[in-house]
């Protein structure tokens, strides 16, 4: 009995929220193109600490990339075709320490790795000998979020730290404005 109440008294103070909503990516770096509309969907959990400090850990399809512009040495790596768009899409598992600020309303900032999911350019995709991104990246985001009856709007910043590019000679940062629309339930 003793063990089912401190369940109970712990389950109260983890959430799940289901999420889904629209990146807007970019490529940041040399001046590789303009930003990318593109689909961002997952669930977060959330364990409370007290009242107002929670950290959450989630798991997200996020695609990203951006819309190629005038950048000669991508170009080069398909011939004269010019590059209409590249697609990066990402499996980012978030890990944020998240306080609130006032009823319903909190800051967000954390560290994010993600794993690349595929990988297209210009239309076509690129193989695994032939790609021209890393695998792995690593972010922070930072944000804010509102509640209400149970329903979650979040705006966050992923802030790329490393060069996602295998060749050092290409340099660019991942740069993905983030809004989603969730639901908020206790377990």
């Amino acid at each position: 009995m003793m063990a089912f109440a401190a369940v109970n008294a712990w389950s109260q103070d983890l959430f799940f929220t289901p999420k889904a909503g629209v990146n807007l990516a970019n490529v940041a770096g040399d001046d590789y193109g303009k930003m990318k509309v593109g689909f961002v969907g997952g669930i977060e959990g959330m364990y409370m600490f007290t009242e107002s400090v929670g950290l959450s850990l989630g798991v997200y399809y996020s695609q990203q990339g951006c819309k190629p512009e005038g950048n000669v040495s991508i170009v080069t790596f398909f011939g004269e075709d010019p590059l209409v768009k590249a697609a990066i899409d990402y499996v980012n598992i978030p890990i944020i320490l998240q306080t609130y600020v006032y009823k319903g309303l909190a800051v967000k900032f954390g560290i994010q790795p993600s794993i690349k999911a595929s990988e297209k350019w210009e239309g076509k995709t690129i193989g695994v000998k032939d790609s021209l991104v890393k695998g792995f990246d690593l972010g922070m985001p930072v944000g804010i979020s509102y509640e209400f009856y149970n329903i979650v709007i979040d705006a966050r910043y992923n802030w790329g730290f490393l060069n996602i590019f295998k060749d050092s000679d290409l340099k660019a940062k991942n740069s993905v404005f983030q809004f989603t629309l969730g639901y908020k339930f206790g377990v």
